[in-house]
């Protein structure tokens, strides 16, 4: 059987209540944590001191806090000290399973006085707990459904001993068991994240649902599954804004950014903020361009976790789309290997990404007056004249420009609309 050793170090101290009068004994902590976590290979030590004036005490020992191991007597220890400095005992305990524990220890004087001082020890089987969530069956880190619908959150881990549930909207649920799930009676928008632990160590989960708004025309079209509609779908672009209830309270449906971000939130491609809104004035980055764009052209993303790019986290949310977009070819590392999924997306760059993408005929005339021939970009620069990607921008492209997030959805949205 593994046993977990702990080290503690523990002094004894005796505080006189008044002048020849025998000290009510106490304990000191000179610099220790409250609370320990150990796994199986770690040993950690309590520093508790007393000054060498410790007089008067008659024993000394203490409670684990396992059932299984009885209290520990402990042989009185100083004031044998000459130097002036602090004694302290020191003493070891192993438990023989992971778990929380509270040992005490306690002093004893001889008029029977006692004192006590608890510190917590968290002790685990070094092993780091694994999770899966799904959402209504689907795996997906993005799940969308219809407006209405119920779902259940489910999850299961392994070398965890409890589990809790967040939304980042105020809804908390703890000391759940390691498989288990729980209903949302007609969801919002919101990133439900798992976290399940064991006595040391945690791992959270999240999983993002969409919500779709119900509209006559597509609402019919989604599955329990939260899948992208089939392929007639695709071809349905909102033109009736009147009929339609803007998703997002901080977009305006009579404005072309808005109409855009209401389309491509209908399709599942953004989803907006937890809060529910859309920020459109946010700077795109890498990691979101290749979400957007394959989400718009309904490739099939799986899970992927991968050695691609060593900036690139296994189990993020845009891990499968970065790996996705770069084995497609829409979107390349740099020389150095990295991805840099966190950078900005300027306008050139999702220009070439929105072409390939797509699919798009390149080397299309154009009249922009900052792109010459020899420009890397220059075969991509016809389409945004052609498909009007950037209506404000009629004589120059500014190709350096970043990106925002209303940006994006307006070019997505005026290529859809046309194509």
């Amino acid at each position: 059987m593994k046993k977990y050793l702990v080290g503690f170090m523990v002094a004894l101290a005796v505080m006189p209540l008044f002048a020849g009068a025998a000290g009510l004994p106490s304990l000191t902590v000179r610099s220790a944590p409250h609370s320990l976590q150990i796994d199986e290979t770690g040993t950690w030590q309590i520093g508790i001191n007393y000054p060498t004036n410790n007089i008067g005490t008659s024993s000394f020992y203490a409670v684990w806090g396992d059932e299984s191991t009885p209290p520990t007597q402990f042989p009185y220890v100083g004031p044998n000290n000459t130097s002036g400095a602090d004694d302290a005992a020191k003493f070891y305990h192993a438990y023989e399973k992971s778990g929380s524990y509270q040992p005490r220890f306690y002093v004893v004087n001889q008029q029977g006085q006692t004192a006590s001082l608890s510190t917590i020890v968290n002790v685990g089987n070094g092993s780091q707990p694994s999770v899966s969530v799904t959402v209504n069956g689907s795996d997906d880190s993005l799940v969308r459904i219809p407006s209405g619908m119920d779902v259940r959150i489910a999850w299961s881990a392994e070398d965890a001993t409890s589990c809790s549930v967040s939304d980042g909207n105020g809804y908390n649920s703890n000391g759940n068991s390691p498989e288990s799930s729980i209903v949302v009676h007609s969801p919002v928008n919101a990133t439900y994240t798992v976290t399940c632990s064991n006595a040391v160590k945690n791992t959270s989960k999240s999983i993002t649902i969409v919500v779709i708004p119900s509209a006559s025309s597509s609402s019919s079209a989604f599955t329990s599954h939260g899948k992208v509609p089939p392929a007639g779908y695709e071809d349905e672009v909102l033109t009736n804004i009147q009929t339609y209830q803007n998703p997002f309270p901080d977009t305006d449906m009579h404005q072309l950014g808005g109409r855009a971000a209401a389309e491509l939130y209908r399709r599942a491609v953004i989803g907006g903020f937890p809060d529910g809104q859309f920020k459109g004035e946010r700077e795109v980055n890498r990691a979101e361009a290749a979400k957007f764009l394959l989400l718009a052209e309904d490739y099939q993303v799986g899970e992927a976790n991968h050695s691609l790019f060593p900036d690139v986290m296994d189990n993020q949310w845009y891990t499968k789309y970065v790996i996705a977009a770069a084995k497609l070819g829409i979107i390349n590392g740099y020389p150095d290997g990295t991805f840099k999924p966190a950078d900005q997306v300027n306008t050139a760059e999702f220009l070439k990404m929105l072409s390939l993408t797509f699919g798009l005929q390149l080397h299309m005339t154009y009249s922009y007056s900052d792109v010459s021939s020899g420009d890397w970009f220059a075969p991509y620069a016809g389409i945004a004249q052609r498909y009007n990607l950037f209506p404000c921008r009629t004589t120059a492209l500014n190709p350096e420009t970043p990106l925002s997030r209303q940006d994006v959805a307006v070019a997505i949205y005026q290529y859809l609309s046309q194509r």
